[in-house]
């Protein structure tokens, strides 16, 4: 059965009877339905006699090969026993997805969950059993998530009301394509999403304040390569422009000198979701590289090669002139025995005596599940306790020396007096919070991060050292570790439009799955970007003076990316936010960020750049604080406020000086 993939040309599902389709406490379970495989010759050599399917909507499928394939993350998981006609039993994972159209029928989506290859995908319209059709709609595409601090004492998003349609964009944009009408109208699109689409800002905005205008990929690469020599410069190709390489890829792409963007195609069969290895970074000074992709595509033994992708790979650890310290380092962000796990589904990591002078190193960064879970501690502890204004350390620990102690809390008539104080909280209560914060494992999570990033960064400018970074499929904790190493390497991210242009090419044009992240109900949803913006704020708390932007800006980005109020953060890829037209039917955060009227708000007094190009950064626990103001909110004071505060005790010092002098 393991040739089943390359044998298969077309697959139909048939209904048996009207009534197959139930709906029960949350499960949908489907049966007496056939399932026809017809082969490349046209023969329908395998044919299922019996089927039987039940998805769990947010829950769980019994078995190990449903657990394998729920590691992968996808949204609804089928496990089928198929009986062939040659007495073969075979357990099929599949994804199962339907798309409600306005004629009462359905298109199904069926795909591979063995994690090998994509193996076929097709639209098949039937008829919606009647009594499925009767039945309440699954919940998660009858209402939209809320923040993932919701009622924990920290911000709530926007609310927006329960769509009509039962479909979720990725859904919608599918059947907008299909149709043609995808930059129509909204005919399709979720009621919850409209909002935006409706939303305009109060002020006019020109070319030079346009948010959409903030990234163009050709120019960010011209600035990369400024100072580049020519003989080291990459490649800059539109090979994926129409997304034929790898659909959740931008259109433009770079390629390091020697290999030829044509056999990119051939890499992305060997790559998890056709995410190959492409340029995220060059250091002007080293040229040494950080490419992205997703993991490799071994198979299930391990033993599968691929020529082109061993070629890329060494390729990008050629170009740097400098001769690197370890020629290369293949960076994966999971946990190694997370990796090795993969390999049940053909996938897993690089054997690295099949690629030139390189090394691989595991950085032990969990997956999604386990942060969407650290993070649901977090909430339910923030609403037991007010914090202390003492910093929190990832090993629980706070520094009562910085602080003066916890009765200077409640004792400061100043700045810190804003702070709710501990009140009749005692000492110990207090300690045991701490513990707790602990046991999330939250900080924990956040150094993972700025450990990963800090070693990045220095492999890349201090050793020279060309470096491709992978998790899984690419668009978490890759993009977590990318973007934060470049936050550490290049001061023209740490200014605020450089930092909007780093979120535009490594979270949005690079597929980060906003829409699937943040605003759907099932187990997709996880707090990647959220972390990422604590991970910029602790930066910004051990390098006060080398940031452009604020608190207020970071808190604002977290609370746009669940309120829905811009289309920036809508979709799920550049290809969806270009079939779904949001540059010209939505308006771009940075818009509002940019104008004249509201930039002010967003720029760090106390921004005085040294000129170092490379920060020092520590992970040690000691040097990571518990974020108040976004976990707290509702018990601190807001930025604005501390700014005023602040502000009026450095006139008040001003004018005692000027006093003094006189």
């Amino acid at each position: 059965m393991e040739l089943l993939p390359e044998l298969l040309d077309d697959v139909k599902l048939i209904w048996k009877q009207p009534h197959s389709a139930q709906y029960i406490d949350g499960r949908i379970i489907l049966s007496d339905f056939e399932i026809s495989f017809c082969s490349n010759n046209g023969k329908q050599d395998l044919i299922a006699t019996y089927a039987s399917v039940e998805g769990v909507q947010g829950g769980r499928v019994e078995g190990s090969a449903a657990q394998l394939a729920a590691q992968q993350g996808f949204q609804h998981l089928y496990c089928v026993d198929i009986q062939f006609k040659a007495c073969q039993r075979w357990r099929f994972l599949f994804r199962l997805e339907p798309v409600y159209g306005d004629n009462g029928s359905t298109i199904i989506n069926w795909s591979d969950m063995r994690g090998v290859n994509f193996i076929h995908s097709l639209t098949q319209r039937k008829q919606i059993p009647a009594q499925f059709a009767q039945s309440p709609l699954p919940q998660s595409v009858t209402s939209a998530p809320g923040s993932p601090l919701a009622g924990s004492g920290g911000f709530s998003a926007a609310s927006n009301t329960t769509p009509s349609a039962p479909s979720s964009p990725a859904q919608s944009l599918q059947k907008a394509s299909e149709t043609g009408t995808a930059g129509a109208s909204t005919e399709g699109i979720p009621e919850r999403f409209m909002y935006c689409f409706a939303y305009r800002l109060p002020f006019d905005i020109n070319p030079d304040t346009d948010g959409w205008n903030v990234f163009d990929a050709k120019a960010e690469w011209d600035r990369q390569f400024e100072s580049v020599s020519p003989k080291y410069r990459w490649k800059v190709s539109d090979v994926n422009k129409d997304y034929a390489v790898c659909p959740s890829y931008p259109k433009v792409l770079c390629f390091p000198p020697g290999f030829d963007p044509i056999m990119s195609f051939k890499v992305a069969e060997f790559r998890d979701a056709c995410r190959i290895p492409t340029l995220s970074y060059i250091d002007p000074d080293t040229m040494a590289t950080i490419s992205r992709c997703a993991q490799p595509l071994p198979g299930r033994l391990g033993n599968k090669r691929c020529d082109e992708d061993e070629l890329l790979i060494s390729s990008i650890f050629k170009a740097a002139p400098s001769h690197p310290k370890y020629g290369g380092v293949l960076m994966d962000a999971r946990p190694y025995q997370n990796a090795v796990a993969n390999r049940a589904l053909g996938a897993g990591f690089e054997k690295t005596e099949n690629y030139m002078n390189c090394q691989i190193e595991f950085l032990g960064i969990d997956n999604i599940h386990v942060m969407r879970d650290s993070l649901e501690k977090v909430k339910k502890l923030a609403r037991q306790l007010v914090l202390p204004l003492a910093p929190l350390t990832a090993s629980g620990s706070c520094n009562l020396t910085q602080s003066g102690g916890l009765s200077a809390v409640s004792q400061s008539t100043t700045l810190t007096g804003l702070v709710t104080s501990m009140g009749s909280i005692s000492l110990s209560e207090s300690w045991n919070w701490f513990a707790r914060l602990a046991d999330t494992n939250w900080l924990k999570h956040i150094c993972s991060v700025i450990g990963g990033a800090a070693r990045i960064a220095h492999l890349v400018h201090l050793d020279s050292t060309p470096v491709v970074v992978h998790c899984s499929h690419g668009w978490d904790r890759t993009s977590q570790l990318v973007a934060a190493a470049q936050l550490i390497l290049d001061p023209f991210y740490r200014t605020l439009r450089g930092f909007q242009v780093l979120i535009e090419k490594d979270w949005i044009s690079f597929g980060f799955k906003f829409y699937d992240r943040c605003h759907s109900q099932t187990n997709e949803v996880a707090p990647i970007f959220l972390q990422f913006i604590d991970v910029v704020w602790q930066l910004t708390q051990q390098h006060p003076r080398e940031f452009e932007f604020n608190e207020t800006f970071l808190l604002f980005l977290v609370d746009q990316v669940y309120a829905q109020q811009f289309g920036t953060f809508l979709a799920n890829s550049e290809r969806h936010r270009d079939a779904l037209r949001l540059k010209a039917r939505t308006t771009s955060i940075w818009s509002f960020v940019n104008h004249p009227s509201q930039r002010p708000m967003w720029i760090n007094p106390l921004y005085r750049p040294s000129g170092e190009k490379m920060l020092a950064v520590s992970a040690a626990p000691g040097r990571i604080q518990f974020w108040q103001g976004l976990y707290n909110r509702s018990e601190m004071p807001t930025p604005s406020d501390l700014h005023s505060v602040l502000a009026e005790e450095l006139a008040q010092l001003k004018s005692e000086l000027q006093a003094l002098k006189e």
